[in-house]
């Protein structure tokens, strides 16, 4: 079970249902699940990699794909940067494999990080949105 702490009546149900536990004397196992990003961070990283996208496919800077008979180069679109960039970064870091399971801080982590593998490799810096960015996208 999940119980949010910080809501008084949330919290009131978890001692309940700890002392029940207690009472039971069976084995418990605590996790302290640290918050997961919200619909507004969902949304802004989602127009980020938009943004990451657009940047590189303005200044040419494409992905190199191998197909069969030879090389070609693809423009980049949110999923790629998402599938390229963010997930890798993500494994390697906190060894997570689903976007869903992030903490805001973790999150936070990986958005430094790519912004400066952007910067180091591709030589373009995109702002991560926040609620005073004004893009004009």
């Amino acid at each position: 079970m999940i119980y949010r702490t910080e809501i008084s009546t949330e919290k009131y149900r978890a001692k309940e249902y700890f002392k029940k536990l207690i009472d039971s004397e069976q084995i418990i196992e605590i996790k302290n699940v640290g918050k997961k990003r919200s619909l507004l961070l969902n949304a802004s990283m989602h127009f980020w990699f938009t943004l990451i996208a657009n940047d590189l496919n303005d200044s040419g800077q494409y992905m190199n794909l191998d197909f069969y008979k030879g090389k070609s180069q693809v423009s980049w679109t949110l999923n790629s940067i998402k599938e390229v960039f963010f997930r890798p970064i993500m494994v390697a870091m906190f060894g997570i494999e689903s976007t869903t399971e992030l903490t805001n801080k973790q999150t936070s982590e990986v958005v430094e990080e790519i912004h400066r593998i952007l910067g180091e490799t591709f030589q373009i810096s995109v702002e991560f949105p926040n609620k005073d960015y004004n893009a004009e996208y």
